[in-house]
């Protein structure tokens, strides 16, 4: 199970693949192999194989039964054909044999990508490679000489080896490296404060380091001294309106390294050289294990209903449900919120993600609205209480004709908050029992409203399908 998950994840991240097989002869053999096809039927790799002894390429056609242990080289690049990734993606069926009970890779992956991105970063080496600048980057890549070359492949092989192992210890937490180019870094007496960075990743084949586009801004990092350590914030060193800039870095990056420079106390320097760098992340729970139990449940057809609808199956499409006509609140709302409650009055279950900031309250609020418009009822829950607070609080601040908005909403929970609650059911009461009814008025905003929603549902649903097309011709592109 593991070796599937590995081939495709090593696959679709276009990353090569080490592993340890026996072949014909019953030798065992250690590749690194960059897949460029799959025959199902026969349950064979098509692969441009690199040997870890001799670091020479050759063509290799691996059965995957016989592959003993694996890991994806996570620092690598190998150009996977886009027509192999299509294929998959348009002939899922055919890849049932190797894929077919292995729950949605692309979700996991993704929630693994989330908890180290939730985690503060530090530096474990510096001057990893020697000799290379920046303008050494000017084409994207460095070429790499053997014994540059020699460094790299051998590090990340111990990176691989070693990632490989925690997954397998279920009380190890896992420790993610990724080779860096320093961008912008502050010498703290404690340490590196890698500000900014690009990642790195290897091809192997053309014996290159080939540079990340985008460059990863570090708004908290860990530095340590090898006595102590300390975890710092991008706030010690800009203030407020400084870090607006860092939204748009690469236009602001002279501009942003003076302003740092004025404010770094004694012994501290600011350092835009290129070093070469390992940048690590621990994060705080083992996913191996728990990606390793869902694995299991999917094979004996024991998944519940939450899991289910959340990992689906790689070899089965979501079925549309019933489409709910969406009302807006306002015009604060994002498309990826909208999106979300659109999804949610659709689907059975529904999960939303992102980190602080990204607007989840104001999802849940236009969620709960859009329930409620529909003639549903909601039970919205937390383990503490800001959360709740805060939806109960924005739900309490609507208003029409500058009178508050009466929604039918109470705030749950201990004795206290069920008493506070009966006062506000007899508040809202009191407030309302006089109002006049305009049955004729109400019916036509009610329709005019309903007739606005469907139209947006209908955009919503043009939404979709287009991107369902752009991201299989982006597949194919590929």
């Amino acid at each position: 199970m593991n070796v599937s998950r590995d081939i495709f994840r090593s696959i679709h991240e276009r990353k090569w693949l080490s592993v340890e097989y026996r072949n014909a002869q019953g030798q065992t053999t250690h590749y690194w192999l960059g897949i460029r096809g799959i025959d199902p039927k026969r349950r064979r790799i098509d692969a441009r194989g690199l040997h870890l002894g001799t670091y020479e390429p050759a063509d290799l056609t691996v059965q995957i039964d016989s592959i003993i242990w694996s890991s994806v080289v996570d620092s690598s690049y190998f150009p996977t054909p886009k027509e192999l990734i299509a294929d998959i993606e348009r002939n899922e069926e055919r890849y049932a044999s190797i894929f077919g009970t292995v729950p949605n890779l692309k979700v996991l992956d993704y929630l693994s990508d989330c908890t180290k991105l939730n985690t503060v970063p530090y530096t474990k080496k510096f001057a990893l490679v020697e000799h290379i600048d920046e303008d050494s980057f000017r084409h994207g890549a460095v070429h790499l000489d053997d014994d540059q070359f020699k460094t790299i492949m051998q590090t990340a092989q111990r990176k691989a080896r070693k990632s490989s192992n925690q997954q397998a210890d279920q009380q190890a937490l896992p420790i993610h490296e990724q080779i860096a180019i320093n961008v912008l870094s502050v010498h703290t007496p404690r340490g590196l404060y890698v500000l900014a960075y690009r990642q790195l990743r290897l091809d192997a084949e053309k014996r290159q380091l080939v540079i990340g586009r985008n460059t990863i801004i570090c708004r908290e990092f860990k530095v340590s001294n090898g006595r102590a350590s300390e975890q710092l914030t991008i706030r010690r060193y800009l203030d407020d309106a400084d870090l607006l800039l860092l939204d748009q870095f690469e236009l602001y990056r002279e501009e942003l390294k003076d302003r740092i420079a004025e404010r770094v106390g004694d012994g501290q320097l600011v350092d835009d050289e290129p070093h070469i760098m390992i940048i690590a992340r621990e994060t705080p729970v083992n996913l191996a294990a728990e990606y390793d139990a869902i694995c299991e449940m999917t094979e004996t057809g024991s998944l519940t209903i939450p899991l289910k609808a959340f990992f689906g199956d790689l070899t089965k499409r979501p079925v549309r449900r019933k489409e709910y006509p969406l009302i807006l609140l306002d015009r604060r709302i994002n498309l990826d919120q909208l999106l979300a409650a659109h999804q949610v009055m659709k689907y059975p279950l529904t999960y939303v993600q992102g980190p602080p900031g990204t607007g989840k309250t104001t999802t849940i609020v236009n969620i709960l609205v859009n329930a409620f418009f529909n003639g549903k009822t909601m039970l919205f829950a937390s383990f503490n209480n800001h959360p709740v607070d805060g939806v109960f609080k924005a739900l309490r601040s609507f208003k029409r004709n500058g009178e508050p908005l009466p929604l039918p909403v109470l705030r749950l929970g201990n004795r206290r908050r069920v008493v506070q609650a009966l006062n506000y059911m007899k508040e809202l009461y009191a407030r309302v029992a006089d109002l006049p009814v305009m049955d004729a008025e109400l019916s036509m905003t009610q329709a005019q409203e309903q007739q606005r929603a469907r139209l947006l549902g209908e955009l919503l649903h043009e939404y979709e399908v287009g991107l369902d097309l752009r991201e299989r011709r982006e597949c194919i592109e590929r």
